[in-house]
């Protein structure tokens, strides 16, 4: 009887080990992923009519696209999360169009915390120009 208390209290163990592990690694798998190509999409370096500018972020589209990514990568497994972006000017850049932002992704994982961490972009030149 004992031994099947133990292997019990195992099982158990087991399955909300695999279940941790598996929401965890697609969370983090859905943060590292804004790495791919969302914010690079989101800079302008041309205005409206076709001139070039110093390069920014695209404050509305980036956020938009964020989430949207977010929110459908998160979806298998059951957990929402809220990011937050901060932006700052920094050379060369001047005025109110930001060339740095900062992408803080929050997510509850019920009983196992929550997850919490940063991402951080910046438009640098290129030399090229």
């Amino acid at each position: 009887m004992e031994n099947m208390f133990l292997w019990s209290l195992i099982l158990i163990f087991s399955v909300l080990s695999f279940n941790f592990n598996f929401t965890l690694s697609g969370v983090n798998r859905a943060f590292l992923g804004l790495f791919k190509a969302i914010p690079m999409n989101n800079v302008m370096a041309f205005e409206s009519y076709g001139d070039r500018t110093i390069p920014y972020f695209d404050e509305a589209s980036l956020e938009a696209a964020s989430r949207a990514y977010v929110a459908e990568s998160l979806s298998p497994y059951g957990v929402k999360a809220d990011l937050s972006f901060k932006y700052r000017t920094i050379a060369p850049l001047k005025g109110s169009r930001h060339n740095y932002v900062s992408v803080t992704m929050k997510s509850d994982l019920g009983l196992y915390g929550e997850f919490t961490k940063s991402l951080h972009f910046s438009i640098e030149a290129s030399g090229h120009e």
